[in-house]
């Protein structure tokens, strides 16, 4: 939703968005053409964010006319994502009517203390903001958002996750502590192992239904599974009063009901036990298990890799697939981190990235699941970092990148460079030691070798050739890395 933000402060969250991508400094120039800025704009721009109290999160250092950033011991760029949220006022209105019943227009005038047309802009540049991700509208009449429930559920949940901090609990009128109480018996019934976003997404889904609930808003989703859940709990009196003292004033019994309306749907379950065994007698059930199955064994036989958890895979996976768009960071607001490690992901191990979207697109059409390339990247980010060991066997797979070491004091000097470079990249190179003594061997590199690196500068012009200092230092191994990388893209 970055319409949101002002020409000038998209600019500068770009910015800061590529010096957090860069291994290295970036020159002026290169920002400004990036940014499709003037150079002095940039440098306004630079000046303006390092005189601002985002220094607390980050600081931007220079050095002639290159730039880096640097995040403070603790933060990262969500912290960055959270101060745009917490001091942009569109973000601010939409949480004003999150909280509160029946506002007017007038009301946000006096609220914060602006004229009706610029209310009525910002309001424009909210519904600029939710058309491209969410089908949803601000409506004026009253304000509030506008539109399907579930897609209003999961804006606030997303909204939510993003604004506050992992210690931070808006919802004053809901006891956080008893909420994790209530949530610890519910899965403990249900056999269900909690994972952190489980309960994040079930403790954000509990306040925003009591806030909807309250407001005369309800998910009318309740089908089989969330019926027998019910009626099982219904059973016990315990956990009905574990659930009223969750709520320090009056609530509405509706809202557990509620809530799970949002969360269950018929093919969400449990456990891989209650999923294999309605695989047994119900066909859709069945066919995301063998697809999925097909899916983890085709890649780990096109690349040679090991599957150890093959069950909690297709589990989770599956129940990703079913809870879609009710995911928490399907949809991102702000700061897209999945898309960041599906970025590098895809730059390590390119034909398994594209093998796997291929192949979780046609499983998303075969299920008849909304097709959202955001749910996607989600269920691949799923898949790559629940798939044990994936990272490592892909790398272990993969060829050995031919580094050759040379320095020009002795043979020692070059062992301790070598050790570097093994330590560094441990099973990415294959490192060999070569003597200085033949100036003209060097000279003709071989095709054999993918890197060579030296201590001093050798008259050539080989792009394979990399010369460091005394020892190779951050920037030195940040360069390697990025050779590494284009040898990997030309190999594929």
């Amino acid at each position: 939703m970055l319409e949101v933000l002002t020409a000038s402060n998209h600019r500068k969250f770009q910015l800061i968005q590529f010096l957090y991508q860069s291994d290295s400094f970036i020159h002026i120039d290169d920002l400004a053409q990036k940014l499709g800025a003037k150079v002095r704009t940039v440098y306004e721009d630079i000046r303006e964010i390092s005189e601002s109290d985002l220094s607390h999160i980050f600081e931007i250092e220079s050095r002639s006319k290159e730039y880096s950033i640097r995040f403070h011991d603790n933060c990262s760029i969500d912290s960055f994502g959270n101060y745009i949220m917490k001091n942009n006022i569109c973000f601010n209105i939409i949480e004003y009517t999150l909280f509160n019943k029946n506002v007017t227009v007038d009301d946000l005038a006096d609220i914060y203390h602006i004229s009706l047309p610029t209310v009525y802009r910002l309001i424009a540049r909210i519904n600029e903001g939710l058309k491209d991700n969410f089908e949803i509208s601000f409506s004026t009449s009253p304000c509030c958002l506008h539109g399907d429930e579930i897609e209003i559920r999961s804006f606030y949940i997303q909204y939510l996750t993003e604004r506050y901090d992992i210690n931070e609990w808006p919802f004053t009128d809901i006891d956080h502590d008893e909420l994790l109480k209530m949530f610890t018996a519910f899965t403990d019934t249900l056999k269900f192992k909690l994972q952190y976003s489980d309960l994040k997404l079930l403790k954000l889904s509990l306040a925003v239904s009591h806030i909807r609930v309250s407001q005369g808003h309800t998910v009318d989703n309740q089908g089989v599974r969330t019926s027998g859940i019910l009626n099982m709990l219904n059973q016990s009196d315990q956990f009905f009063k574990i659930f009223s003292a969750v709520f320090k004033g009056d609530f509405h019994a509706q809202v557990f009901t509620d809530n799970l309306s949002y969360i269950i749907s018929d093919y969400f379950f449990f456990n891989h036990d209650e999923l294999l065994k309605s695989a047994t007698i119900d066909s859709y059930s069945a066919q995301s298990y063998i697809h999925l199955t097909q899916i983890i064994n085709e890649l780990a036989t096109e690349f040679d890799i090991p599957i150890d958890n093959r069950e909690m895979l297709i589990y989770n996976i599956h129940n990703s697939a079913q809870l879609g768009i009710r995911n928490i960071n399907v949809r991102p607001l702000i700061i897209n981190n999945k898309f960041m490690l599906l970025q590098q992901f895809r730059e390590l191990f390119p034909k398994f990235y594209s093998s796997l979207k291929v192949k979780l697109e046609n499983y998303v059409e075969l299920m008849e699941i909304k097709y959202n390339e955001d749910f996607i990247f989600h269920l691949m980010h799923s898949f790559v970092t629940r798939w044990e060991n994936l990272f490592r066997n892909l790398l272990k797979s993969q060829r050995k990148i031919k580094v050759k070491v040379v320095s020009s004091h002795d043979i020692y000097h070059a062992r301790l460079m070598q050790s570097i470079l093994q330590t560094e990249f441990y099973e990415r190179v294959d490192t060999e030691l070569i003597d200085s003594y033949n100036i003209e061997a060097l000279l003709e590199t071989s095709d054999e070798v993918d890197l060579l690196i030296a201590n001093f500068t050798l008259p050539i012009s080989d792009s394979r050739v990399i010369a460091v200092n005394d020892i190779p230092t951050n920037k030195d191994i940040n360069l390697i890395n990025h050779k590494i990388k284009e040898i990997r893209l030309s190999d594929n």
